[in-house]
């Protein structure tokens, strides 16, 4: 395959719907106009474009990029993407990347790298420096199953959420609606960082999640609360979750739960209720996010995921799947050295924290 057969093209956004509509793929929310409209929303992001990528002038991927910097260097970002048309082979899709880093050395000469979801990494491509790259996920399949979320759960986990339905002191409401209006009080579950397992990371601010949920609306997003009547009759808030959706895709984005809502499986009874409501608005499949811990950012000192921060793969039974982690592709090598320098001490405060923990469980 000579690698001047493929080529990297720039689209508008509806060309790539149609594009994505012709092949019969769904097309990831972060990789559509309106995730786009959301990340212009901080200021240091900025939407570079849609394109297409073309093996012997066929489309065989589209992709959106997005500006971003990390510690003052310059990447471009297809978050989700390339989304494939055709089954990528090992060399093609090496040969779609060569021109994606040729493009984009083009574009821009001080870009330091480009981060693409990848099938087949290549030595040269390296976990990313900032963000978590998750390998392994839980794709439920809401639209073949009445209550996938519950039909996935271990037998332990269910009998607890049943338990919990029975119970009945909780209420879990869709406030969508209303939800931007009562940001402060949902957030309060964030801030408690003592009294909350907060179930993503880095955790958005209120702004962010206010630009979201306005730039997003009730077509591509949906907040569901769940609270409990306190001694005063009034509603306490117990949990709360985000969901994005794409096309017939929908993602449990992020959410927060105090200690009282664990002890009502809080969240167990949202994405029961999300289930049911996104299966009747179309949904196909609920991808509960990535969880396999293999693939850390080497920079984020206070990110050392332990097994507590990945409970929510110990509750399904067999329902694990692997998806194609972030990488970090090297565009101007020079600056992705000096990128990469700026994480050594990071990386040696990770390695020692972990070998501190290593020795408290020893002793």
């Amino acid at each position: 395959m000579a690698k001047k057969k493929v080529k990297v093209k720039s689209i508008t956004a509806q060309e790539m719907r149609d594009l994505a509509i012709a092949g019969g793929v769904n097309v990831p929310i972060e990789q559509t106009w309106v995730w786009a409209e959301f990340e212009e929303t901080f200021p240091h992001r900025k939407l570079i474009g849609f394109f297409k990528i073309e093996y012997e002038k066929k489309p065989v991927a589209i992709l959106s990029l997005v500006s971003d910097k990390f510690r003052g260097f310059e990447f471009f970002w297809a978050k989700h993407g390339p989304v494939w048309l055709v089954e990528e082979s090992e060399s093609l899709e090496h040969e779609a990347v060569d021109a994606l880093v040729k493009w984009a050395r083009k574009k821009d000469s001080m870009v330091a790298f480009l981060r693409l979801h990848l099938r087949y990494p290549r030595k040269r491509d390296e976990v990313p420096l900032s963000t978590p790259a998750f390998d392994e996920g839980v794709i439920l399949d809401v639209g073949a199953q009445e209550d996938a979320f519950r039909d996935s759960l271990r037998e332990d986990e269910r009998e607890k959420l049943d338990a919990a339905l029975d119970e009945g002191a909780v209420k879990v409401k869709d406030i969508t609606d209303r939800a931007v209006d009562h940001l402060g009080e949902l957030y309060e579950l964030v801030d408690d960082e003592e009294d909350v397992a907060a179930r993503d990371f880095p955790t958005l601010s209120r702004e962010d999640y206010r630009n979201l949920l306005t730039t997003l609306g009730d077509e591509h997003a949906r907040v569901y609360l769940a609270t409990e009547e306190d001694e005063d009759g009034e509603e306490k808030p117990l949990a709360w979750a985000v969901f994005t959706i794409g096309g017939n895709e929908a993602v449990y984005y992020q959410s927060a739960i105090d200690d009282e809502g664990e002890e009502h499986a809080a969240l167990s009874q949202i994405l029961h209720r999300a289930n049911r409501d996104l299966r009747e608005a179309g949904v196909k499949k609920l991808d509960m996010v990535g969880m396999g811990p293999d693939l850390l950012p080497a920079a984020d000192e206070d990110l050392v995921l332990e097994p507590e921060h990945l409970e929510l793969e110990k509750k399904f039974a067999e329902t694990i799947t692997h998806v194609r982690p972030a990488y970090d592709v090297p565009v101007n090598r020079v600056l992705f050295a000096l990128v990469e320098q700026t994480v050594l001490p990071d990386k040696a405060m990770k390695k020692l924290k972990r070998k501190l923990k290593k020795r408290e469980k020893d002793d």
